[in-house]
């Protein structure tokens, strides 16, 4: 029967011929040409191991469904993460002794007893030591050890055994068992009573308590409590005046009842709780009346008054005569004005001369101050708030023309020369910023190494609406600081005068902050923003720590504010006459961990100011914006950040050429700084390109697809609006279409 049959080549033919397959399988195998590479198969399950050991596998070694073999035969798997189960032993029984080598030596005749030594051994094993030859005379010692005695096993004595013997006296007997040792009963001799403690029942006796003991009588009996033993209620018998203190002097300063209203003693009451006329002098009710003075007695009484009717005049008697007891006028046009002391008049008030006023105290009037303290005090009040107001104190006082002057002064030195100070307008929506970078409005970032964020917090302290917050983003610590460039137009009258930078600022972490008021004498509002020349310069110089490039340092001020508390600050400069633009910049000194906040609301203004006078010029947030959009405008609206597919008005009025290019003016809500930078972005009402605008077609109405709709600048005319070109395939030349998109207008100095 043919059981396979191969085919080397594909040509061969193959016969078959005579008798029939049966129950076996015919099995051709035709092996042609070698075909390509097939693709490479997915990796294989993790194969099982076979680990060998000398010992019981470790249950950190091998996988579930691993083998091990020990070096004894011993077969173990591994049956969980940590366990390996003894499965058999591969090691069999000890086999046949094998055939005899072919040796000259047979066991027979050199082994007969068959222990495996030869027979001479056998007899060597045996012989006596006398018969044995050539052994030498002496035996030199090797080293060796015995092992130590045991409980059970004999050895020699170890160290700590001949110690613990050496210990033991000579002639000692062994010890009775640890309990019967620890048993009082078995104990002999006495025990001293201070080594005894106190039972739950039974207590020591000490040897205080035994003298307290010995020191009271035989038969006494338990006192009464210290309270019952103390009150007076409970006492027995009497106590002598004398161990009263001072009860026998106090008596002895008393009066008896018997001496009232006798000579001597004291007067007594009646039963109105008065004293009686009896016991009073005469003079106190001895009022005589006549009908005039002739009626008078000859000679009168001392201590007595008298009383003519007719006159209603009182008299006294001076030992001689009467005197008349004058009383009083009732009214100063009764009494005749004198030479010396004069009435005083209102004419005479507003006549008086202010001598002796002094200018040198503006505390508060109080209730004590005299009309002439007063009068000092106010105008020194005076003095000093003009003086506030316009930067400089009148040399001759506050005269009437000094006083004009001032009122044509205040509104200049109370205006603040910074925008957006206290960083309530954000219409970028910045909430990270680089270094040298615009965030809030008019103002922009500085950094040492990274970008910080950006944002504004309300009403941090009472007077204060709101205040610029920069936080320390970066994980590695740097500097950071806020900074604002002052148009040349709204500065350049500063020139050679002296302003005041003063504000609140508050940082969330004790270091020093820094501030500094900068001058640009190079060409007008053309100002290097980056004024840091090196972030780790402690010397606050040009060409120091800021550049030196057209730039002068006017001054610069440090304080280190209590952690999270909001701080005055000020600082005064006195501005170059070259000085084109003015720049103010406040920054953290140290560098800041991750985290770290400074927060900063400020003003510049002309004449010297105290740090508390912040805020002195609160624009109206309306005033505010239009200040603002002189610098960056948009047409978002205003809290809401310019990013693409916000929805937008309609923009018509565009005119289309033939070309499908449609052209529209577009103003600005102000006059710009210069012409600005404009950038487009799609509006959201359909979906579309970014920077692209979308049209409307009315006739159609439908949107069109913005993706062919390419925007550009145009011809920007002025600072006042610029031109917004549009071109749309599959325009035609007509007004029907409205197109809808945002922008904004970029011009920062």
């Amino acid at each position: 029967m043919v059981d396979m049959i191969t085919i080397e080549d594909a040509s061969d033919e193959l016969l078959l011929f005579g008798g029939q397959l049966g129950d076996n399988i015919l099995k051709i195998e035709a092996i042609g040409p070698k075909g390509d590479d097939g693709d490479k198969g997915d990796k294989g399950d993790t194969g099982k191991q076979l680990i060998y050991v000398t010992g019981a596998p470790a249950t950190n070694v091998g996988n579930v469904g691993d083998f091990a073999i020990r070096n004894t035969g011993d077969v173990y798997e591994k049956t969980a993460a940590n366990v390996w189960t003894l499965r058999f032993n591969i090691k069999g029984p000890q086999g046949d002794q094998g055939i005899p080598g072919p040796g000259d030596m047979n066991a027979a005749e050199y082994d007969s007893n068959n222990d495996g030594k030869v027979n001479a051994a056998d007899v060597a094993d045996s012989a006596p030591w006398d018969g044995i030859t050539d052994k030498p005379a002496a035996f030199p010692p090797e080293t060796h050890i015995h092992a130590d005695a045991t409980e059970t096993d004999p050895g020699f004595m170890s160290a700590a055994d001949k110690t613990k013997l050496d210990g033991v006296s000579a002639g000692a007997t062994a010890n009775a068992t640890d309990a019967e040792l620890r048993d009082r009963s078995t104990h002999t001799g006495t025990q001293s009573a201070d080594t005894l403690t106190d039972g739950a029942t039974n207590k020591a006796f000490l040897a205080a308590e035994r003298t307290k003991l010995a020191g009271i009588a035989a038969g006494a009996t338990a006192n009464q409590t210290d309270a019952y033993l103390l009150s007076r209620a409970n006492h027995t018998g009497t106590q002598g005046q004398n161990t009263v203190t001072n009860l026998t002097t106090d008596l002895a300063a008393r009066q008896l009842t018997s001496e009232k209203g006798q000579a001597g003693g004291y007067a007594g009451l009646d039963g109105t709780g008065k004293v009686p006329a009896a016991q009073m002098p005469s003079y106190v009710d001895d009022v005589l009346e006549y009908a005039n003075l002739a009626a008078f007695p000859g000679t009168g009484e001392a201590a007595k008054i008298y009383v003519a009717l007719d006159t209603n005049k009182t008299h006294r008697w001076s030992g001689s005569a009467y005197v008349e007891i004058s009383a009083s006028p009732g009214s100063t046009d009764a009494v005749t004005e004198g030479a010396t002391n004069l009435y005083f008049t209102a004419a005479r008030v507003r006549s008086t001369l202010l001598t002796s006023l002094s200018l040198l105290t503006s505390t508060a009037v109080i209730a004590t101050d005299t009309v002439l303290d007063a009068i000092g005090k106010l105008q020194a009040q005076i003095t000093g708030l003009v003086a506030s107001a316009i930067g400089f104190t009148p040399a001759n006082g506050i005269g009437s023309t000094n006083v004009q002057a001032a009122i044509a002064e205040i509104a200049r030195n109370n205006r603040n020369y910074l925008i957006n100070s206290n960083g309530a307008i954000n219409q970028r929506g910045v909430i990270s910023a680089n270094d040298d970078t615009y965030a809030w409005d008019r103002h922009y970032v500085l950094t040492q190494t990274g970008a910080v964020g950006t944002g504004f917090i309300v009403d941090p302290t009472p007077g204060v609406l709101c205040m610029m917050r920069q936080t320390q983003a970066q994980v590695a610590a740097q500097r950071m600081g806020i900074a604002q460039i002052v148009e040349s137009i709204n500065c350049r009258d500063l020139q050679s005068s002296v302003v005041t930078l003063l504000g609140k600022l508050r940082c969330s972490s004790s270091q020093a902050i820094r501030y500094a008021v900068l001058e640009w004498t190079g060409a007008r509002d053309v100002v290097t923003s980056d004024v840091v020349n090196s972030w780790t310069n402690g010397t606050f110089t040009a060409g120091q720590f800021f550049t030196s490039t057209t730039l002068n340092v006017l001054a610069v001020g440090s304080t280190t504010p209590t952690v999270a508390t909001v701080t005055d600050f000020a600082l005064q400069a006195t501005v170059g006459a070259s000085a084109n633009n003015l720049i103010v910049m406040i920054w953290t000194e140290g560098t800041a961990a991750q985290g770290v906040t400074l927060d900063v609301a400020w003003e510049l203004v002309d004449g010297t100011r105290d740090a508390s006078a912040y805020p002195l010029d609160q624009r109206t947030i309306q005033d505010e914006v239009t200040l603002c959009q002189r610098y960056y405008c948009k047409s978002f609206p205003l809290n809401t950040a310019p990013v693409e597919g916000v929805a937008s008005s309609w923009i018509a009025g565009f005119a289309w050429s033939a070309a499908a290019i449609g052209t529209q003016t577009i103003s600005f809500p102000v006059s710009m700084i210069g012409i600005p930078t404009i950038t487009f972005f799609k509006p959201a009402q359909i979906t579309g390109t970014n920077s692209k605008w979308q049209w409307f077609d009315s006739g159609l109405g439908s949107y069109q697809d913005s993706s062919a709709t390419i925007v550009s600048s145009g011809a920007i005319q002025s600072n006042a609006n610029f031109s917004a070109n549009l071109t749309v395939a599959g325009a035609t030349a007509k007004g029907g279409y409205i197109v809808q998109g945002n922008w904004t207008a970029e011009a920062e100095l």
